[in-house]
């Protein structure tokens, strides 16, 4: 999170790859906290 500070230095554009990882990336996985013990013991 704190390397797209540097990588994307416009606010906005940085709201939106957050909201990007999340939903990509954090969103499945509180949804299905399954998968997520899954994908982390994989």
């Amino acid at each position: 999170y704190y390397g797209l500070r540097y990588l994307v230095p416009d606010e906005e554009e940085r709201r939106f790859w957050y909201l990007a990882v999340y939903i990509l990336g954090l969103g499945p996985a509180i949804r299905d906290p399954a998968q997520m013990i899954l994908q982390l013991a994989g």
